[in-house]
């Protein structure tokens, strides 16, 4: 009996594994459990991220919105100001080069009488929509940096890629054959994009100026187009009109010229750059010399405060001012 006991013993297998199919059944309930306080985790951190991302989207478009009401030249005197008392943390504006010009820039829009023509003003001239007094380009870049000279495949690369609202930044390798024409604007306006910058040659103007929905800028214009082989690269920083330019940049471009920088930089700008438009819309009531001569005045001012102890800053009298006012500064 003790010999069948032993052998009873030695029969049995040193660790007890349960059937298969139940081993299978609690790997498959332990994995639905792990995979269940996962997306847990994942839904609870996505519905925390939702809220910051919708607020995030939002501040950006309402900064969009009011880039559209200011031009780049108070964008710019915002930018001096905050340079001269070195506000922390203020990197500034970058300015495009001023080989950097509009090809289709209408300060004015011809209005569409109801007849279908365009409305005279009875001396021969054309009326205007007010609301098209300075065009203006706002929008995020979409970044090209083309691979060989003269090549537009890039181009149409980063094209493809753009949606609504973008703003096409091409770097061409100081190309001399045009990288992009009528079709290319054509398509363009089709996507409803914010604007095309090539810092190289276009053609067609004739047709680039029958395109309202967008500005197109270039630094030249030549009817020879380029090549189609080397694809390039698409949304990385690039160096365009001499300012570098980052994907998702913020772009401002007018008659002036163009202005880029991080959306940091035109949240810091927007609201003193608001402030001169305001200023330079106001009617200077009560000033019989003029806002010219207001504004000699006022400089007047600064710099004999800054110039204490030297004697009153005096090479800018009213009497010159008013002198410019009536006749010399008429003709510049």
């Amino acid at each position: 009996m003790i010999v069948a006991a032993v052998a009873i013993r030695h029969a049995r297998p040193r660790h007890f594994a349960p059937p298969k199919s139940a081993a299978n059944a609690l790997n498959a309930t332990f994995r639905a459990a792990l995979i269940g306080r996962l997306d847990q985790r994942r839904s609870k951190s996505s519905v925390l991220r939702k809220p910051a991302a919708d607020a995030d989207e939002t501040r950006l478009k309402n900064l969009l919105h009011r880039l559209r009401n200011v031009d780049t030249a108070a964008l710019c005197d915002a930018d001096k100001a905050l340079l001269a008392t070195h506000t922390d943390g203020y990197i500034g504006l970058g300015l495009m080069g001023t080989s950097m010009r509009p090809r289709n820039y209408h300060p004015y829009a011809l209005k569409e009488s109801s007849s279908g023509g365009h409305e005279s003003t009875g001396d021969g001239r054309t009326a205007h929509h007010p609301a098209e007094l300075g065009r203006r380009m706002v929008g995020l870049a979409r970044t090209v940096q083309c691979s060989r000279p003269n090549d537009f495949f890039a181009v149409i690369r980063g094209l493809d890629g753009c949606k609504a609202g973008d703003i096409l930044v091409v770097n061409t390798l100081d190309s001399t054959r045009a990288l992009a024409g009528g079709l290319f604007l054509s398509e363009a306006s089709r996507r409803r994009m914010g604007g095309v910058i090539i810092d190289g040659p276009v053609r067609d103007v004739a047709q680039l100026a029958e395109v309202r929905e967008l500005l197109v800028y270039s630094t030249s214009v030549t009817p020879y187009s380029g090549t189609v082989q080397s694809v390039g690269d698409c949304d990385i920083p690039v160096t365009c009109g001499g300012v570098r330019i980052c994907p998702g940049d913020v772009i401002v471009g007018d008659g002036d010229g163009v202005v880029a920088g991080s959306r940091e930089t035109f949240e810091a700008l927007i609201e003193p750059a608001e402030n001169i438009v305001d200023v330079e819309k106001k009617d200077p009531s009560g000033n019989t010399g003029g806002p010219l001569t207001s504004q000699y005045d006022e400089l007047q001012r600064t710099l004999g405060g800054k110039d204490k102890g030297r004697g009153k800053c005096n090479y800018l009298q009213k009497d010159k001012a008013e002198q410019f006012e009536g006749g010399q500064i008429a003709q510049l």
